[in-house]
């Protein structure tokens, strides 16, 4: 079970099992296939579209704003308020919570190493 402080944070104990570099292709792609394409890609987006990494890219900030993802930010949008384990309405369609700490150190560690 894992338990996240209030900052959403991904749980200290669960880093070891993260890889240490997350990126797109990789890791966070599928997880977005599996849990979010559906409602949130192609002809359908519900506003916002989560269906390639070039789309992606269109919605990503370099500074502290509303924007979905802000690299190094765990404010962005999509952590805060989409994703977080306490208040995103969407964090029950994630299939583990382990998708949402490779979320998290995608936006908030690794997208600085590689531009996101």
């Amino acid at each position: 079970m894992l338990i996240f402080g209030a900052c959403s944070e991904p749980n200290a104990a669960n880093r070891a099992e993260l890889p240490e570099t997350v990126t797109y292709n990789d890791h966070i792609e599928a997880v977005f296939n599996r849990s979010c394409v559906r409602c949130h890609g192609g002809a359908v987006t519900h506003g916002v579209d989560l269906s390639s990494y070039s789309v992606i890219l269109q919605s990503v900030g370099t500074s502290q704003s509303e924007d979905l993802i802000v690299i190094g930010n765990p404010q962005s949008k999509l952590l805060k308020i989409k994703l977080s384990p306490e208040t995103g309405e969407m964090y029950q369609y994630l299939n583990d919570p382990a998708e949402y700490d490779l979320i998290y150190k995608w936006i908030v560690e690794d997208s600085l190493k590689q531009g996101l």
